[in-house]
């Protein structure tokens, strides 16, 4: 009689914690995807992830449901990944996906980004529909320091002869609109990326990931980027006396890569210290940039 009294509060107690767990968790497979939106700010430096659960098919009870809803969003780390940043483009012929999809030791890396300390909160939507947890990674040094690989810069050979040039600070290209996109029939917008190439009118290269200073490039990456005339925000990459230049054309199956004239070229090579600044990253490309998608608070 006594077994028979314990089995049956067992199954009362068993039957009181389901009425505060929806049906949906009872079948396999049935927990709630998160959705993610993402922006990523190349002028500010950093990548925005909104990560969010509706919260209820987990619990009728909200502290519960928000507690399983963000365990369930900082478990999803492949997901998130996937999903925000995946899609970043890396060069002219790759994504931050391409890349990742070739190396374990990479995507492990990128799972290191989406950790407690660049978690900024987690927060339950005002109707208490869903929860968000957001992330913010800066690009550099901590995306863009996972695919430097080089051991030291390769600068460009300096330019044979003679051309009228000056010591500059910095080097600015002016890249904004749509611009003719080298071996095709079209025009498009620049496409910013972790790893943009210069080239001159003839094709030849002047400066790409491999012409940086390794640890410039993992802690500034070869050039910023901004939508804004006013370069004061850059003054400490590109100085105060910068050469200024203008984009004639753009490159890639991804057109992330400025093409400068024949001429701008020259006045950069035909000087050691112009060519330094290239090693050094002292390169800002003003041109139209992505605004943001994901919602502020915080």
């Amino acid at each position: 009689m006594g077994r028979r009294l314990l089995g049956v509060a067992a199954a009362c107690v068993v039957a009181v914690g389901l009425l505060f767990v929806s049906p949906l968790l009872l079948a396999e497979g049935s927990l709630p995807k998160p959705s993610y939106s993402s922006f990523v700010d190349w002028q500010k430096n950093r990548i925005t992830i909104d990560a969010s659960v509706e919260v209820s098919s987990l619990a009728t009870m909200v502290p519960d449901a928000r507690s399983k809803a963000e365990q369930l969003i900082r478990a999803d780390q492949t997901s998130m990944i996937e999903n925000t940043l995946f899609p970043i483009v890396a060069d002219s012929f790759h994504t931050v996906g391409d890349l990742a999809s070739t190396s374990a030791r990479t995507f492990t890396a990128l799972q290191n980004l989406i950790k407690p300390g660049n978690e900024q909160y987690a927060k339950l939507s005002t109707d208490l529909s869903k929860v968000t947890v957001r992330y913010q990674i800066p690009i550099f040094p901590n995306l863009g320091s996972i695919f430097v690989n080089q051991i030291k810069a390769n600068p460009p050979n300096p330019l044979l002869g003679f051309v009228p040039t000056t010591k500059f600070s910095g080097i600015v290209i002016y890249a904004k609109g749509e611009l003719p996109v080298h071996g095709e029939s079209r025009n498009s917008e620049l496409e910013p990326s972790l790893f943009p190439r210069i080239w001159d009118q003839n094709m030849d290269l002047l400066a790409s990931a491999d012409t940086v200073d390794p640890k410039v490039l993992r802690g500034e990456g070869m050039a910023a980027f901004s939508d804004n005339t006013d370069e004061k925000p850059f003054t400490s990459r590109i100085g105060l006396v910068p050469f200024h230049t203008v984009a004639v054309g753009i490159f890639g199956k991804h057109p992330t890569d400025v093409i400068i004239s024949n001429q701008a070229a020259a006045r950069i090579l035909a000087s050691p210290d112009n060519i330094r600044l290239l090693t050094e990253g002292r390169i800002l490309i003003i041109t139209d940039l992505p605004r943001p998608n994901v919602t502020s608070g915080g």
